[in-house]
């Protein structure tokens, strides 16, 4: 068909065109439209199924699963709600005590209540126990009921599975690590839970040698430029993060520290002093520059002493007088020839 002869929708309210692919048939160009439009589409939609309460038999919310109404003015209703929570809720049916009728703990294996004021209880819960010390039956509330283990077979606790059910927190734990798949005892299984082990003992060696550098001769010093720099805690802070110094942002990474200064600058100077410290350090250039590439120097301790912020201020303060007497020693002169 020719798109010039083929007929284009219009809309229903405005007679505005509109595109062929609107199903509602409407624009939304005025506001006469949109109101038309959103009617339309709420009354094509499928009405939810009417649901009337069980108890009270008032209308519900349709998604409302448990069938009982919200009102807080009808006690039937919450009576209701509470009876269906117990019996279908989180924890599964609830569990009442066969002599008082008292609800019981999910873990409790005989079937009686603890005694709380009733002498029946107790007796009947000494002569159940009794029972089953002396390898009798057990009683008919304990069949087909085992009591969960505290952590199954299987388990993953970041880099350990656990090998065997344990029933206790407090029990030991056999573990398999993903490393190498070596075996391990865990004293007591809430360490797992708890997160304070996590593996056999690699995790913490891999922390540790993230780099593998911690033997190389410069890293010590590259230790020691980042705790004055960033760490308020260290005694020379003050001096250096303190007062603005601060380390190139590629420094923070031992490996490439080391790289730049063997490369720029060479390997550290042999030579020790008395004390059998080192005899060259690393100094800055510019006392008042950063640590980054151009500005560091092996430099000896006197050497270092001349480069401090006070020799070079009396250095510039000399430089200035000595310039002011130049000054005033031609103008003397020229004043001597004049006379």
């Amino acid at each position: 068909m020719d798109k010039a002869t083929s007929a284009v929708p219009a809309c229903e309210v405005c007679g505005g065109n509109i595109h062929r692919d609107n199903t509602l048939g409407i624009c939304g160009r005025t506001p006469e439209c949109r109101a038309a439009r959103s009617l339309k589409k709420r009354r094509s939609l499928p009405r939810p199924e009417k649901r009337t309460c069980s108890v009270c038999d008032r209308p519900i919310r349709s998604d409302n699963e448990m069938g009982i109404c919200q009102r807080s003015d009808s006690p039937a209703c919450k009576a209701a709600r509470w009876r269906h929570l117990q019996e279908n809720g989180p924890m599964g049916k609830a569990r009442y005590c066969e002599i008082c009728g008292r609800q019981l703990r999910r873990d409790n294996s005989l079937g009686v209540c603890y005694g709380r004021g009733s002498d029946a209880c107790a007796k009947e819960r000494e002569r159940r126990r009794g029972q089953i010390r002396r390898g009798g039956a057990a009683p008919a509330s304990m069949n087909g009921w085992t009591r969960p283990p505290y952590i199954e077979a299987g388990a993953v606790f970041e880099r350990l599975t656990v090998l065997e059910d344990v029933m206790r927190s407090q029990d030991p734990v056999r573990v398999r690590c993903e490393c190498i798949g070596r075996e391990k005892q865990i004293k007591r299984a809430v360490d797992l839970t708890m997160g304070t082990t996590r593996s056999c003992g690699c995790l913490r060696r891999e922390l540790l040698t993230t780099h593998g550098l911690h033997k190389h001769p410069l890293y010590a010093t590259w230790n020691g430029i980042i705790q004055r720099i960033t760490n308020p805690n260290d005694a020379r802070y003050p001096h250096y993060g303190g007062r603005g110094i601060k380390v190139s942002e590629r420094w923070l990474d031992a490996r490439a520290f080391i790289e730049d200064i063997e490369r720029e600058i060479g390997p550290r100077p042999e030579g020790v002093s008395g004390a059998g410290a080192p005899l060259y350090t690393l100094d800055r250039i510019n006392v008042d520059g950063h640590y980054e590439s151009g500005n560091v120097k092996w430099s000896t301790a006197s050497e270092q002493l001349t480069n401090r912020r006070k020799v070079s201020t009396l250095t510039e303060q000399r430089d200035a007088l000595a310039a002011q007497l130049q000054v005033l020693t031609a103008q003397l002169k020229a004043l001597g020839e004049g006379n």
